[in-house]
């Protein structure tokens, strides 16, 4: 699939970028945990919700990208994988 001006394509970058932040930032800081006991750890002491707003950042240079090209539907995906972060990050600050 072309990331090029489509939906899907924004969508999946938008959902990926973060993610992979993440996963790189547990990488470096874990120390002999596993990647799944650190998330529970961050989630235990409150930290995994601003990790993840801090993550979801990178969207915002991803959102400027695509739209200095004019890939609108591109930044639609994007926009709308950022507004499932918020949701996630809403649920994990206040439910969990």
């Amino acid at each position: 699939m072309r990331i090029a001006n489509n939906f899907p394509g924004g969508l999946l970058f938008g959902l990926l970028l973060p993610a992979l932040a993440l996963f790189i930032y547990a990488m470096i800081m874990r120390d002999d945990t596993g990647l799944w006991q650190y998330l529970a750890e961050t989630q235990r002491v409150r930290l995994l919700s601003p990790l993840l707003s801090l993550a979801a950042l990178l969207n915002l240079a991803a959102f400027y990208f695509f739209l200095q090209k004019n890939w609108y539907k591109t930044v639609q995906g994007v926009i709308t994988a950022t507004l499932g972060y918020a949701f996630l990050i809403l649920y994990l600050k206040f439910v969990l």
